[in-house]
């Protein structure tokens, strides 16, 4: 049931989904009405008028910061099986590749797209357009999932910006469904375990880089407005270290598959390259102007919200 205003919030249902050791929430009941069947008025809609919707998902007692929800919406005319937007703790975006293989899972499991056994091909609207996950499916479940994508856009490879702090440091800007930083761990002067102090750093640099930088320069404005940081220790082998934290300094579990994207191109890597994080690994590959990344997939919580109307209702037009 969604949710109308003037009547009763409806019981939020939701169906946690665990992959490469991040907790993804993909909310399919109770979600906010919509004006637009379009998926990038819906996002604009989403950011003017749901704030609280939002919070509500993400924090305590209902979420906590190693959830991150999406929502996975009823496709308006049945040509794919839903349209997708992230609800994430930093905001409202487009597109994120782990809450994208997330809501293929869901949708197979709620039969709103064929669940043949060995293979699926999942595709969602989102405001970023179409999206694309493959699934390896098992007693109707997806196992496995990989989203396809195009190549990441390279903003900027390694530019010397200076910093609030009086230093200069290179990093690399990558549009990758998000827009991202990418940087080393030695760059920011902070060792990759500490991520303590990864947190601030990482929110101070996002400002320092979008004060000289802003994705708005690129076009990038309707994605997110902020940077987020990819953080990266040296490769051992074909495997590259990096944390993902948001431009307000929230260190998460996951790398991301937009993230581990990110930090693939901005490497200049061939090949399966494993990007692995505290949480888990992804597999991602570039081959010619296609990306993809790979991970374990599973559904592993279930869960109905009973919202008070003032935790989720609307802020008026």
């Amino acid at each position: 049931m969604p949710m109308v205003a003037g009547l009763p919030p409806p019981v939020v249902k939701a169906t946690d989904v665990t992959l490469a050791g991040d907790v993804l929430r993909v909310v399919h009941d109770g979600l906010p009405v919509l004006a637009s069947r379009d998926a990038v008025a819906g996002l604009e809609e989403l950011r003017a008028r749901h704030e609280p919707f939002r919070r509500f998902l993400n924090a305590p007692p209902n979420g906590n910061r190693l959830v991150n929800a999406c929502l996975l919406y009823p496709a308006p005319d049945g040509q794919t099986a839903g349209r997708f937007f992230l609800a994430s703790g930093f905001g409202y975006a487009p597109v994120a590749g782990t809450a994208l293989m997330a809501a293929a899972a869901v949708a197979l499991d709620l039969r709103r797209a064929p669940a043949s056994e060995g293979s699926a091909r999942i595709r969602l609207d989102t405001a970023a357009g179409p999206a694309e996950v493959l699934a390896e499916v098992v007693g109707g479940q997806a196992v496995r999932a990989t989203w396809l994508t195009r190549v990441p856009r390279v903003l900027r490879r390694a530019q010397a910006i200076a910093c609030s702090d009086g230093r200069r440091r290179r990093v690399s800007l990558v549009a990758s469904g998000l827009p991202y930083i990418v940087v080393s761990a030695e760059e920011l002067g902070i060792a990759l375990d500490d991520h303590d102090g990864l947190g601030p750093a990482a929110a101070a640099l996002s400002a320092d880089v979008g004060a000289a930088l802003p994705p708005s320069a690129f076009g990038l404005e309707r994605d997110y407005a902020r940077y987020l940081v990819m953080v990266t220790a040296p490769a051992t082998g074909k495997a590259i270290r990096a944390v993902w934290i948001s431009d307000l300094g929230m260190v998460a579990h996951s790398a991301g598959g937009t993230g581990a994207l990110a930090v693939v191109v901005a490497a200049g890597a061939g090949g399966p390259t494993i990007v692995s994080a505290p949480g888990g690994d992804f597999t991602c590959e570039i081959a010619g102007e296609q990306a993809s990344v790979t991970a374990e997939i599973r559904i592993s919580a279930r869960h109905a919200f009973y919202p008070l109307a003032a935790e989720v209702m609307a802020a008026p037009a």
